[in-house]
């Protein structure tokens, strides 16, 4: 069930004009942050592009389009409730 979707976050200036910071929480209430291409950002309704693995229990499985800095996957676990699709 692979779908595209847009995952609500804290959007700031990146160090590039290219990127923005980004900031989201996982389902397990962590803060994961990156910095992510300005493609794959909407800074103004503070959101970022995943694609979705999987949704169970409230939660969804979803691959980052980049690595964050406090763990080593692009895949992760995050509140099926902040997905949103445009």
């Amino acid at each position: 069930m692979l779908m595209e979707s847009w995952l609500r976050c804290r959007v700031s200036a990146g160090m590039l004009p290219t990127e923005y910071t980004v900031v989201t929480t996982t389902s397990e209430g962590k803060l994961i942050s990156m910095f992510a291409p300005e493609s794959f950002v909407s800074p103004e309704k503070g959101l970022i592009r995943v694609t979705v693995l999987d949704t169970r229990d409230g939660a969804a499985l979803v691959y980052l389009p980049v690595s964050p800095f406090e763990i080593s996957s692009r895949t992760v676990r995050v509140p099926e409730k902040e997905l949103i699709s445009l």
